[in-house]
């Protein structure tokens, strides 16, 4: 489990955030194949789990983009291709921020992000990513 607390340079970040929820950290719960947790379901996209709720943390020394006030959202999706809005929100662009949001919903994905909407010339960036499924809590 990785801390919460972290500056940009140690978070994930980009220098120059682009356009729209271009800007994101996930997780495919497949690609873990030594996962302690048992699979909600195993069909033809592969291992799924419900997102009970998550929680992101901004960079301990700048927002999720710079100090700029701008939108989230969180996205769950059984190919990667094609995304569902399960949260939203609005950050405030303060250093250390956190947003969270629970009761996702009951559908089981196998990819979920957090995507910050990018303005095209501020950093971009997330300190901690941490998922509650119905499995557990499951840090990234």
């Amino acid at each position: 489990m990785g801390s919460s607390v972290k500056p940009f340079w140690a978070s994930a970040n980009v220098i120059v955030s682009t356009p729209s929820f271009t800007n994101w950290v996930g997780k495919d719960w497949q690609a873990n194949p030594s996962a302690s947790f048992l699979p909600t379901t195993i069909d033809s996209t592969g291992l799924a789990l419900v997102a009970l709720g998550f929680e992101a943390v901004a960079p301990s020394d700048t927002g999720f983009l710079g100090t700029v006030s701008n939108d989230w959202a969180f996205y769950g999706s059984s190919d990667a291709a094609t995304w569902t809005v399960l949260a939203s929100g609005v950050f405030a662009g303060t250093p250390g921020e956190t947003v969270s949001a629970s009761n996702l919903g009951g559908t089981a994905y196998r990819y979920h992000k957090f995507a910050i909407s990018g303005n095209g010339s501020s950093p971009a960036a997330v300190a901690y990513l941490a998922i509650d499924t119905n499995r557990g809590y499951q840090p990234l």
